[in-house]
């Protein structure tokens, strides 16, 4: 089973975060579920629930310099470094991404950091939908050797703009989901708390 969880970035508050229902979310999970994950049989072991932890980040470039060698993301290679110095150049989007750690029982969590300079309170659901399908394609690829990007590029002409459109927008506190706006783990820990070092952002 499969849990998507919206984060708010550390530095950004209830006001400038971007005011997207989380049901666009699952419609591009479930989209790219269809399309890429079931054929491939991947993410389909019931001894798991995954976790899939979303961050939409404003692009800064003295804070933002290193990044998951991806091939989403520019100067990525084929070699044993794990992260990499990027810069936008001609694109609008850089991910930084984590494989699966446990993380109580039977959890396995990640999170995928989408860093954008159209990261913003006002962006659209064009937008925000057209960054988080590649945050997405981007996750999987770097998980998982079945996927490629170009599989992903195919599909991703595919998505409805009428069912993008369709979801409330600006989107009320409660439709945005975001989990750290109170959610607590059982133990009684903050999220933040589990995060606390563990990525760079």
């Amino acid at each position: 089973m499969v849990e998507l969880k919206r984060l708010r970035n550390r530095e950004a508050s209830v006001l400038n975060r971007p005011r997207i229902s989380m049901e666009l979310d699952r419609y591009i999970w479930d989209y790219i579920d269809e399309k890429i994950i079931k054929p491939k049989k991947i993410l389909e072991s019931d001894k798991w629930v995954y976790q899939i932890h979303i961050c939409f980040t404003k692009y800064d470039e003295s804070k933002h310099k290193f990044f998951t060698n991806n091939e989403y993301n520019p100067n990525f290679g084929d070699n044993k470094l794990d992260l990499v110095e990027c810069k936008l150049g001609d694109s609008d989007r850089l991910f930084d991404l984590r494989k699966f750690r446990i993380l109580e029982g039977n959890t396995k969590f990640t999170i995928i950091y989408v860093c954008s300079p159209l990261v913003a309170a006002d962006m659209t659901p064009e937008q925000y939908a057209d960054l988080l399908f590649d945050g997405f394609g981007s996750f999987l690829v770097y998980n998982f050797k079945k996927v490629r990007k170009v599989e992903l590029d195919e599909i991703k002409e595919g998505l409805s703009k009428d069912i993008i459109l369709s979801f409330q927008f600006p989107a009320s506190l409660e439709k945005q989901e975001y989990w750290d706006d109170g959610d607590m783990f059982a133990d009684g820990k903050s999220i933040r708390e589990y995060y606390k070092n563990y990525f760079h952002f």
